[in-house]
């Protein structure tokens, strides 16, 4: 005798947690002409005039301020005060650390309002004479003989000499190369949402980092006062302290070409955390401030490109964000600046406890897809699936409005009567693909 047995589920109530905490632990924008810098006759008896300083010129005394290599030690805080020729100006902007690799002392980093383009290089007229020429041929290798054998003065040629080639000349300038400069500015995290002694700051899933580049027109084939492309290379690579080291992101290049028009063009960046891959920077602080064509200048700040990354879910203990900008100009009459206007960072509190990110008790109607082909793929949508579906005595997932809960019955032993209610996870634009770093679902269900 065969007895058909049916087996009845309900699951009244869906609780999804994930860990999803970003919150913002930095943030700047520059405005205009009145923050973090402005011009003396703004400053003065302004919000930010509390620092008992007085200021003179147009308020750029800020604006090619850096001039010293990153130490990771010497911070710009707010009401430091600094002068340039007739410009004395406070800033009044989030403490930040910076410094600058430069081939020529035309270029300098610094910070000034968004008209000036906020936290940026300076890049001033660069000369046909500066950038100069490359050697031509071979130089002389070893001395040469002086004076003939039996002579007084007789000292022979060494052992290694080889004399110059007859259509030598010597490098002049830069030896024909232009001149690039790389500064990084890097602020303090906000930690006041760790829980202690042991919590610490990672990259969330949903943790990102923004900012608003602004490049001068001129440095491509845009217009103004002065010459055009004035420049050959600008990019800009996300930055972060974590664990003692620092770490470049992803690199993002300016196509100088699209710059038209006067003024400034801007570029909102936005990079993921997490997901992203970082490269350590390995010796980043150092205190020799000489131009980078000195033979002992570290390039601390070039970024290895050969160097294997990491991808950012791995970093821990994040302290310092920032970014690194790198310029490379040509020849020019008037300058240009290159940098951030804004620039914004979450992060996520690694003992940070689940929130219940979604819940669904049935008490609407719920669509329920046959299965995920039929599915929208929309966050939280819902789907029956299973070969029970289809079988000789169908299995039934069904809403039951009355009890407000959903009903699966099963009539069928084994996989060939197995069915499934399942949900689309949370995400953006293909939200079933997302994973989570971590969660939990929890089911209330009635046998």
């Amino acid at each position: 005798m065969n007895i058909t047995s049916i087996l009845r589920l309900a699951t009244a109530f869906v609780a999804l947690s994930i860990s999803a905490h970003a919150v913002e632990v930095f943030s700047v924008k520059a405005t205009t002409n009145t923050y973090p810098t402005t011009t003396p006759a703004i400053f003065a008896g302004g919000d930010y005039d509390i620092y008992g300083t007085t200021d003179a010129g147009n308020g750029s005394g800020w604006g090619g301020g850096v001039t010293t290599n990153f130490d990771g030690v010497t911070a710009v805080n707010p009401g430091d005060q600094f002068t340039a020729g007739s410009n004395t100006t406070t800033y009044f902007g989030p403490k930040f650390y910076a410094g600058i690799n430069r081939d020529a002392y035309q270029l300098q980093a610094g910070v000034i309002h968004a008209n000036g383009n906020g936290y940026r290089i300076r890049c001033n007229n660069v000369s046909a004479a500066l950038i100069g020429t490359a050697q031509v041929g071979t130089a002389q290798v070893g001395t040469a003989q002086v004076g003939v054998e039996g002579d007084e003065d007789y000292v022979p040629a060494s052992a290694d000499y080889v004399p110059a080639s007859a259509d030598y000349a010597e490098a002049t300038g830069l030896g024909g190369v232009s001149p690039t400069a790389r500064a990084v500015f890097m602020f303090d995290a906000d930690t006041s949402t760790l829980s202690g002694e042991g919590d610490n700051l990672i990259f969330g899933d949903s943790d990102t980092l923004t900012a608003k580049l602004s490049a001068a027109n001129n440095m491509g084939p845009g217009n103004g006062t002065g010459s055009i492309n004035r420049a050959s290379l600008a990019t800009y690579r996300p930055m972060v302290k974590a664990g003692g080291e620092y770490y470049a992101g992803p690199l993002t290049t300016v196509d100088l070409t699209v710059l038209s028009g006067a003024n400034s063009t801007s570029f909102d960046i936005t990079d993921t955390g997490a997901s992203s891959s970082w490269t350590l920077v390995s010796n980043m602080e150092s205190s020799n401030n000489s131009v980078v064509g000195a033979n002992n200048h570290p390039e601390n700040l070039t970024v290895d490109i050969s160097a294997t990354p990491v991808p950012g879910y791995t970093l821990t203990n994040i302290t310092q964000v920032g970014f690194l900008l790198v310029v490379t100009a040509e020849i020019n009459t008037g300058g240009f600046n290159y940098g951030v206007r804004e620039f914004a960072v979450q992060a996520t509190a690694a003992n940070a406890t689940d929130p219940i990110e979604y819940s669904q008790d049935f008490t609407t109607t719920v669509p329920l897809a046959d299965g995920f082909g039929s599915s929208t793929g929309d966050a939280f949508s819902w789907v029956k699936r299973g070969d029970g579906l289809t079988a000789t005595t169908p299995t039934t997932v069904s809403q039951d409005e009355t009890n407000d809960n959903v009903v699966i019955s099963i009539t069928e032993n084994g996989s060939a009567g197995q069915a499934f209610l399942s949900m689309v996870g949370p995400g953006t634009t293909n939200a079933r693909r997302v994973k989570p770093a971590s969660h939990a679902v929890t089911w209330e269900i009635d046998l």
